[in-house]
């Protein structure tokens, strides 16, 4: 279902969470925002975020994913509490894993006082490459080493259509008009765990000239406008609910982007960006139900696997 963003003043609190909701260094993170409604969204996705993260221990099942901004809502699975604008709410959305696709139920979590939806979808996690990859998928950016890791120039994509490879193995690319080379790399880095990105290294010789450097969105709101384009498919939409923290580095959560837009086979990997700023946000992995017969696009948050492995990134 795609979100109106006029809608988005009208779903966000006034004021801004209670202080014993901020996750990490979430305020100062903030302050990165210049748009003061985009502000207050990311302040108000990561307090329930904690909430959320409280309120699972009442689930049980294949629990699979969490995110906090916008949620869509049928009418007859809203609660009386919870006020929603054209089917939207401000909340919680929880994804747990399904064969298909069905309606699931909708209850409520108190934050600051305030009631908030917890939505939860069942269906399944369609991932959206086609391997070999990135030949037969979408590779995310350009990205050069930042730690003196022994690998030094690289190409970026999503990791779940190279994880049956092993470090070291051959990876063809599939040229195009804008850039003939290079025609091979080999796997250079993947995340074993949540982090969905792999970096596949390339010939210094390879490297293109008159590259700029891509700048990191590392404070992502539900609102923002985002766009992406991949090997087969495009998008242009909204973000609707995000799964980050600021402090934690590591890969045993990975953080998430979801949007009300999404591509097909062949897309994974391609690099969600900031219609505003140009900023890269996310990339591609893959669609998960919207709880209302639909599907939403979900992405891997760029900067965690960008400060997990150590990289910058060019276009």
């Amino acid at each position: 279902m795609v979100f109106p963003p006029e809608l988005l003043p009208y779903l966000l609190p006034e004021e801004a969470p209670p202080e014993q909701y901020a996750i990490g260094r979430t305020r100062g993170r903030a302050e990165d925002i210049r748009d003061p409604l985009l502000r207050r969204s990311y302040l108000w996705a990561n307090a329930l975020t904690l909430a959320a993260l409280e309120a699972t221990t009442r689930f049980s099942g294949k629990f699979s994913g969490l995110s906090a901004g916008i949620v869509s809502l049928n009418p007859n699975q809203r609660p009386a509490s919870i006020q929603a604008v054209e089917g939207f709410a401000f909340g919680i959305g929880v994804h747990f894993a399904a064969d298909e696709a069905r309606p699931g139920e909708v209850i409520t979590v108190e934050v600051g006082g305030r009631a908030f939806p917890l939505a939860i979808a069942l269906g399944p996690y369609e991932p959206h490459g086609l391997p070999p990859h990135p030949a037969g998928g979408t590779g995310t950016c350009w990205i050069t080493s930042t730690n003196r890791s022994k690998w030094h120039h690289g190409i970026l994509t999503c990791r779940h259509t190279l994880a049956a490879l092993s470090l070291g193995a051959s990876v063809g690319f599939q040229t195009n008009g804008v850039h003939v080379q290079p025609t091979r790399g080999h796997l250079a880095d993947i995340d074993a765990c949540t982090i969905d990105a792999a970096i596949v290294e390339i010939a210094p010789g390879d490297w293109p000239a008159g590259l700029s450097r891509l700048p990191i969105c590392h404070t992502v709101a539900p609102g923002q406008s985002v766009s992406f384009q991949g090997r087969f498919g495009s998008g242009k939409g909204t973000v609707l609910r995000v799964f980050q923290d600021p402090i934690y580095l590591g890969n045993l959560f990975g953080q998430r982007v979801i949007t009300d837009c999404s591509g097909g086979p062949g897309d994974s990997g391609s690099l969600l960006v900031d219609n505003t700023s140009g900023a890269g946000v996310g990339i591609y992995m893959g669609e998960i139900p919207d709880g209302q017969g639909g599907h939403e696009g979900m992405f891997q948050h760029l900067a965690q696997a960008a400060t997990y492995f150590g990289f910058s990134t060019h276009l």
